[in-house]
């Protein structure tokens, strides 16, 4: 990957992004959900899961924000923060499909990751290195 001002920002604020959802999501899941309208209290299936989840995309946010400054890290973190905001964004708009429309908060939220991996996408495509 390119040593680039833009693939540095992008991973930067990918990674940030990504820490901070993902370490209140393990931290705080209860107050952190119900700023989107998500319930989980009494439900501790839900709230282990939700914390599951926050751990994997701390640890993985750390990795893309480390990208940002570690060289050889850096083509793995740009791809690995397509997959995960792609990976979030895609999957919520299957849920829509099936599901039918969440609440305005999770559509706002849908938007930032799809505009996020799309973002991570086009740096992704313009700043590898050609074989």
């Amino acid at each position: 990957m390119k040593n680039s001002k833009v693939v540095k920002s992008y991973l930067v604020v990918a990674g940030i992004v990504g820490i901070l959802v993902g370490g209140a999501n393990l931290i705080m899941p209860i107050a952190f959900n119900a700023s989107s309208g998500i319930d989980l209290k009494d439900n501790l299936n839900l709230i282990n899961e939700m914390r599951a989840t926050g751990g994997g995309l701390l640890a993985s946010s750390l990795v893309i924000f480390l990208g940002a400054f570690i060289g050889r890290l850096r083509f793995s973190s740009v791809f690995l923060s397509v997959m995960i905001y792609l990976g979030y964004g895609l999957g919520r708009c299957l849920s829509m499909l099936l599901d039918g429309m969440p609440s305005e908060e999770m559509t706002q939220i849908v938007m930032f990751e799809l505009l996020v991996g799309v973002v991570g996408l086009y740096v992704f495509m313009k700043y590898k290195e050609k074989r």
